[in-house]
């Protein structure tokens, strides 16, 4: 029977005279005794394999003829194998642990993960390459903005961009808001301060684009070939990236997201995002403001609102047939039109995102037939296709 291993002084008695090292053993001791004969099976184990390796150690101390003794003693103390299953304690998952299968789901190519650094500000973002991407050929890139409370594997996993990216050769990047910026982690389109060129958000991700399309150690993108997309926050600044940096981006998908500068801070931003239109002159300086309208730059931008054409739209073609247009429409005459008033004219560049397939053809349709009988009834060759 093994000795009784506690003591029957006084603990305090017990404290005083017994080591502090002593007493941690004898508390393991105890402990492991308390928990079961699991445990204690354990314990027993492991002090009977340290009783075996001292022995081994010290047996080259021994003399030769006592050795075997010594080992057949040792052997004696030791217990069977331990065959007892391990514990089934359920073990709490690791941290980041669904974010990092929502990664290995999303595509079967590589990551690589880096952070830019600018005169307007810094961002995180991460590079997503397609499985057997060739590093000399030429692909394409797609600038992917995710929304609000998401990150760029959320973003990947929802919309599934790396699969098409493995199947069509492209280079997927996905810059991240942080909470610093924006406690969402909200893109800030409706702040003013982002909303212009060279400055706030934009300028990063321009920035972000033009690294990654310089690093050609990497992959070799095509500058013709440049594309941004993004749903909610994000697409609101694709929408703030098309309108400030028109030379980089060759087209931009939007989803769920208000007009490019339909609001200039947090108080019209909800406003904006559930459609509220502008009023009164603020829809006129909306409209007809050269520099900071609608109609800035060479192109429309932006949707108009449904509402009949005013006074003075038949000045712009000499032909017409067919329903009374639509605000937007007339608008898009007078910037179509290569004629006006009797002036000729050259026809400005315009993009109508506002109605019906249909009325969107006849919306360009309609300048074009003008052009077209007005050239045949002066004598001149009518363009060719």
């Amino acid at each position: 029977m093994p000795r009784k291993r506690r003591t029957r002084l006084p603990l305090a008695v017990f404290k005083a005279l017994v080591p502090k090292p002593l007493r941690k053993r004898r508390a393991r001791r105890a402990a492991s005794a308390s928990v079961g004969p699991l445990k204690a099976a354990r314990a027993s184990a492991r002090s009977a394999s340290k009783i075996a390796r001292t022995a081994s150690s010290a047996s080259h101390l021994v003399k030769p003829s006592t050795r075997k003794a010594t080992a057949r003693s040792a052997s004696s103390r030791t217990t069977k194998p331990r065959t007892t299953k391990p514990r089934t304690t359920a073990r709490k998952p690791a941290r980041f642990s669904a974010r990092g299968k929502a990664a290995s789901r999303a595509g079967k190519g590589t990551w690589r993960q880096a952070r830019f650094t600018g005169v307007a500000g810094s961002r995180s973002y991460r590079v997503y390459v397609p499985l057997g991407l060739r590093r000399t050929t030429k692909v394409p890139l797609l600038l992917a903005l995710h929304g609000c409370t998401q990150n760029g594997l959320d973003f990947a996993a929802g919309t599934r961009f790396n699969d098409l990216a493995d199947k069509h050769k492209f280079v997927v990047v996905y810059p991240e808001q942080s909470r610093r910026h924006n406690g969402l982690r909200c893109w800030n389109w409706f702040r003013s301060a982002h909303q212009f060129r060279a400055q706030g958000e934009p300028a990063i991700l321009a920035g972000i684009v033009r690294r990654v399309s310089q690093e050609a150690a990497l992959w070799r993108i095509d500058a013709e070939r440049v594309y941004v997309a993004g749903i909610s926050a994000g697409g609101g600044m694709a929408l703030v990236l098309a309108a400030t940096y028109p030379e980089l981006f060759a087209a931009v998908g939007v989803h769920s997201a208000p007009p490019y500068r339909s609001a200039s801070g947090p108080a019209n931003a909800l406003a904006a995002m559930q459609g509220a239109a502008l009023k009164g002159a603020g829809l006129d300086r909306f409209l007809s403001d050269p520099v900071d309208g609608m109609f800035k730059g060479p192109y429309v931008r932006l949707r108009l609102p449904f509402r009949p054409a005013e006074v003075g739209w038949r000045d712009t073609l000499e032909w017409y047939e067919g329903f009374p247009p639509y605000g937007h429409q007339a608008a898009a005459f007078a910037r179509l039109s290569s004629c006006i008033a009797g002036v000729p004219r050259r026809p400005q560049p315009t993009v109508v995102t506002t109605g019906t397939g249909s009325g969107k053809t006849g919306t360009f349709l309609h300048p074009i037939v003008d052009h077209v009988l007005r050239a045949s009834r002066l004598g001149s060759p009518a363009p060719r296709r």
